[in-house]
C-alpha cells in the first residue's frame, strides 16, 4: 500500500519530532463478497463513489489488514522511510510494532471495555485457561483492523516477530528484513 503518515519519534536525547513513515500493515485474510448490488439493496445502501471500479462481476474483494506502528526505538528512517532498527541490525533491519487503536473493538468489547457475549462465548478459542483468555483480550482489544482493496497493495515485505526473552512467547515487535541489492 502506498502512503506515510507523521509519527511522534522520540529521539535518544529525549527529545520529540514528528517524522514521515511509511504505511505498513499485516495481510490477515482475504474477503470476497459475491452479489454486491444484492447485498446494498437489501441494506438501503450505496456504495462509495471510489469502490464502483472495485465491483467485478458483481463481486468486491477486501484484504483484512492489522496495521503495523514503527517501533518507540527505531527513530531513524530509510530511504522509504522504514523505521530502522537501532544497532547492529540497523543495516539491513527495520523495527515495527502493532499499532493500538484509539477505541476498543466492538467485535469483542462492550462499551466499557470488559468482554462481550460474543468474545465470552468463544472464548475457548483464545486460551485453554481464563488467565490464557484474559491475556489474549488484554492483548487484542485495542489492535488496529482495517479492510482495504487489493489493488491498494504495492508491495510485500519479509517479517517475521520478536520472541519474548528467552520464552517461546511472541511479542508485538516484527522486525522486517531489508533485502539490499
Amino acid at each position: 500500500m502506498s502512503g506515510e503518515e507523521l509519527v511522534d519519534v522520540i529521539l535518544p536525547d529525549g527529545s520529540m519530532e514528528q517524522r514521515p513513515t511509511t504505511l505498513c500493515c499485516q495481510a490477515v485474510c482475504f474477503i470476497s463478497i459475491a452479489g454486491v448490488t444484492d447485498v446494498l439493496h437489501n441494506v438501503n445502501a450505496d456504495l462509495p463513489e471510489d469502490m464502483v471500479t472495485e465491483v467485478q462481476d458483481d463481486r468486491i474483494d477486501f484484504a483484512l489488514v492489522r496495521y503495523f506502528s514503527p517501533h518507540p526505538s527505531a527513530y531513524e528512517r530509510d530511504t522509504d522511510l522504514r523505521p530502522i532498527c537501532p544497532g547492529p541490525l540497523r543495516l539491513n533491519h527495520c523495527l515495527w510494532k502493532f499499532s493500538k487503536s484509539t477505541r476498543f473493538r466492538r467485535s469483542m468489547c462492550n462499551q466499557d471495555g470488559t468482554p462481550n457475549r460474543a468474545f465470552v462465548q468463544q472464548g475457548h478459542i483464545f486460551g485453554d485457561t481464563q488467565t490464557q483468555r484474559r491475556k489474549v483480550f488484554e492483548d487484542e482489544k485495542f489492535a488496529y483492523f482495517g479492510l482495504l482493496s487489493p489493488k491498494s497493495i504495492e508491495q510485500t515485505v519479509n517479517m517475521s516477530p520478536e520472541f519474548v526473552g528467552s520464552t517461546m512467547s511472541l511479542s508485538d515487535t516484527w522486525i522486517e528484513t531489508v533485502s539490499l541489492m
